[in-house]
C-alpha cells in the first residue's frame, strides 16, 4: 500500500498537484511493433505457450531456474540482485535488465548479440551458467509436457 501512495504523497510535500493518469492505458497489442522474422508473434496461441514455458523450472538442466526465476515479475520483469544465480547455485555472470518494453529494442542482451527477440532465449538456455540446457533437451521437454499446445500453434 506505501508504494502505491508514495508517490502522490512526496508530491503532497513537494507542493506539486497529483499527476493526472486518466490519460495512460494498456498497451494494447496491436501497437506492438511488427515482428517479420517471427510468423507466430500474433497468435495468440503461442503468447500462452510462451507464458508456460516463461515460468517453467524444468526448462533448466537441475529444475530450479525457470526464464521467471531471474526476470521476475514482481521485480518489473527484472532481478533487484547485482547477478542473477543459475543452476546447480552456479553464480551468474550478468544482471538479468527488465524485459518491459523489449519489443521495442532493435538489439537484445547487454552486448547486442541477439538481433531478434525470439532468439534471444536460446543464449540463457544453453549458458551453463543459466540454464544448462540443450535444444534436443528443449524439444524433448516441449514434445513431452507441451506437445498439445505446441501443435496448436
Amino acid at each position: 500500500m506505501f508504494r502505491a501512495t508514495a508517490p502522490a504523497l512526496l508530491l503532497a510535500l513537494a507542493g506539486c498537484a497529483e499527476p493526472d493518469f486518466s490519460r495512460i492505458a494498456p498497451l494494447e497489442a496491436s501497437a506492438l511493433p511488427a515482428s517479420p522474422t517471427n510468423a507466430y508473434a500474433d497468435d495468440p496461441r503461442a503468447a500462452l505457450l510462451g507464458q508456460a514455458l516463461f515460468f517453467d523450472a524444468d526448462l533448466s538442466a537441475d529444475g530450479t531456474v525457470a526464464c521467471a526465476s531471474c526476470h521476475r515479475p514482481e521485480e518489473g520483469f527484472g532481478d533487484d540482485r547485482p547477478t542473477s544465480p543459475g543452476v546447480f547455485d552456479r553464480p551468474g555472470r550478468l544482471h538479468a535488465p527488465s524485459l518491459l518494453n523489449v519489443a521495442f529494442q532493435e538489439v537484445w542482451m547487454w552486448d547486442g548479440r541477439a538481433d531478434q527477440l525470439w532468439s534471444q532465449p536460446i543464449d540463457a538456455l544453453e549458458n551453463p551458467a543459466e540454464h544448462d540446457f540443450t535444444r534436443i533437451e528443449l524439444a524433448h521437454r516441449v514434445a513431452g509436457a507441451y506437445r498439445p499446445y505446441y501443435e496448436a500453434v
